[in-house]
């Protein structure tokens, strides 16, 4: 006589439908409140004269100086840290906030971060309990022309992939606060800094230099916590 089959009765088939379910959600909830490496290691970049001073001279005053030099001769050779760029962008917020302007917490909370041959961009939403790291990371190349250019290749809430426009808060918050300066008339390498991180955001290409004078890239490396940028004046045909 054959063994009688075992069934299912309703509740245990509701029961394990709920065990799946809140699994599912703490599953998705984990996720979502993992905080990427790259931002605990930026998270207490904040402002720092030293570091921010190295930033305006080892990468602003540089590409000044191989702008100035007509005959091409001096090379761009930049290497940038995490340290620095936080330092000088936690320092724009800083001033921006003693100026009695209050910013979104999606540029006071903005750090950047260097990874093997990617740039990422993390911000922290909400506060407590509801509290997400945003990410997103890219790539950087060279256009044949010689600009620089930033290619979006994922963006995440914790450590779930998001849509690309998740970020559209921060695009907004940017665009924001470079059209606000530029129409104060402020201090212009703050202005360039806040062009330079909006056209980052928006996969804009990148040019150094203004009118004919610019610098034409020749190479770039990101490692583990620094990036590394070369080039030389190559300046556009007159028209």
């Amino acid at each position: 006589m054959a063994p009688e089959r075992s069934r299912l009765t309703w509740r245990q088939v509701v029961r394990f439908a709920v065990v799946a379910v809140l699994a599912t959600v703490a599953l998705v909830l984990a996720l979502l409140k993992s905080t990427p490496q790259v931002a605990r290691r930026t998270a207490a970049m904040g402002a720092d004269p030293a570091a921010a001073a190295k930033f305006d001279e080892r990468v602003i005053n540089q590409i000044g100086n191989v702008l100035l030099d007509k005959s091409g001769g001096t090379r761009l050779d930049l290497e940038i840290t995490e340290e620095m760029v936080n330092a000088r962008i936690a320092e724009m917020v800083r001033d921006e906030e003693q100026a009695g302007k209050l910013l979104p917490p999606a540029l006071r909370d903005l750090r950047v971060g260097f990874e093997q041959d990617e740039i990422v961009l993390a911000t922290r939403l909400g506060s407590g309990l509801t509290s997400v790291t945003v990410s997103q990371r890219l790539r950087l190349a060279i256009e044949p022309d010689g600009r620089l250019t930033f290619d979006a290749v994922g963006t995440r809430a914790g450590a779930l992939p998001l849509p690309g426009r998740a970020m559209d808060y921060a695009r907004r918050a940017v665009a924001a606060e470079r059209a606000r300066l530029e129409a104060s008339k402020a201090d212009d390498k703050t202005v360039t800094l806040w062009r330079f991180l909006g056209d980052a955001i928006e996969g804009r290409p990148i040019p150094l230099g203004e009118g004919r004078k610019r610098i034409r890239l020749d190479g770039i490396e990101i490692e583990r916590g620094i990036l590394k940028i070369r080039g030389h004046r190559s300046d556009t045909p007159a028209r």
